[in-house]
């Protein structure tokens, strides 16, 4: 019994030592730069200080180019510069993650469940992820498709999981059934193919009432330099009153490396949910909408900051404010946020 305690006891401590190193700077409205409001989904550093990141409702396909500049000291915000918008000769396809690859980008959408490759142009290049039919448009929930979408640069593998849980796996979590999710967190490799799956569960939805609306799952994912992902778990609650309204959001880490793979066409039963993917809690924190805080911020879009001078990783996170929705009273923001761990 000492044994299992003191083993259960250094768990606990691994859990909340990561969370204590972790450090997290206030978010920053993106509009303090001129950066157009939109509906930020997903981001990827391009080098030199230069991000693309896409919105999930803009008029045409494509994405934003922006210039962040983050202190190498203490990680602040110290500018972001709105340089130009690519956009592609496709039709909007609800773009939600992005990629560089150092040659080209690669951008995930809703819409039509592909993850398709452009190029620096904004040039659809003709190929795309070979996304496995049971991935496909018609085997998701509605809106909880591809969200999350990450690149492992140094093994040139890709990552990407439905927002939420796939129809064959069950009723998606909710308020109403408030389960894990059961997300399949499907690679690729160089070639674009299909590789190893992984299962991961997320927490349960933590909402004591019920809500308007709720939005639950993952929405982002990147990869970190020792091979292992952060995944963003992000719960958004919207009150019926809308006062009261909330975003928990979780990263926690997890590393394909030493997680046991699944097959696309296993059952997702007792025996399989014990080969889920362990996780490693990083970083959490909820922004609110009352009386006395207006920070609510939907954040869907994460990836790879700067190294700071100390060796530490910056993480940048933007949010999606729906346009700026909201009325003269108050309207969601565009939001920065960095994390360093």
């Amino acid at each position: 019994m000492k044994i299992r305690l003191y083993i259960l006891f250094a768990l606990l401590s691994l859990s909340v030592s990561s969370v204590a190193q972790t450090k997290q700077k206030k978010q920053r409205n993106l509009q303090k730069w001129a950066v157009p409001s939109a509906n930020y989904s997903g981001i990827t550093p391009l080098g030199d200080d230069r991000y693309a990141i896409v919105s999930d409702k803009q008029p045409t396909d494509g994405w934003r180019e922006v210039r962040i500049v983050v202190d190498e000291k203490n990680g602040k915000i110290k500018s972001v510069e709105n340089i130009a918008f690519h956009a592609s000769p496709l039709k909007a396809r609800d773009a939600e993650g992005i990629v560089f690859t150092v040659k080209n980008i690669f951008i995930s959408a809703e819409d039509d469940q592909r993850i398709l490759e452009y190029n620096l142009n904004g040039i659809p290049t003709g190929r795309e992820l070979a996304v496995p039919s049971e991935m496909s448009k018609g085997c998701i929930v509605p809106n909880y498709g591809f969200e999350a979408l990450a690149y492992d640069n140094a093994n040139k593998v890709f990552y990407t999981c439905t927002e939420n849980t796939l129809k064959a796996d069950g009723d998606a979590s909710s308020f109403s059934n408030s389960v894990p999710a059961r997300i399949r967190i499907q690679s690729f490799d160089e070639n674009l193919n299909a590789g190893s799956q992984y299962l991961y569960l997320t927490d349960a939805p933590s909402a004591k009432k019920a809500p308007l609306q709720i939005a639950f799952g993952i929405p982002a994912m990147t990869v970190l330099e020792d091979g292992s992902l952060l995944v963003l778990e992000r719960e958004f609650f919207v009150s019926k009153k809308y006062l009261g309204s909330y975003v928990r959001n979780k990263i926690y880490r997890v590393n394909p490396a030493v997680s046991s793979a699944i097959s696309m066409h296993q059952v997702i039963n007792k025996a399989v949910c014990e080969l889920a993917m362990k996780k490693q809690l990083v970083a959490e924190w909820v922004t609110r909408l009352n009386v006395t805080r207006r920070g609510i911020a939907n954040y869907e879009g994460m990836c790879l900051g700067p190294k700071l001078k100390d060796g530490r990783q910056t993480i940048l996170l933007v949010s999606d404010s729906q346009g700026g929705f909201g009325n003269s009273l108050f309207h969601l923001k565009d939001y920065i946020k960095v994390i360093i761990i």
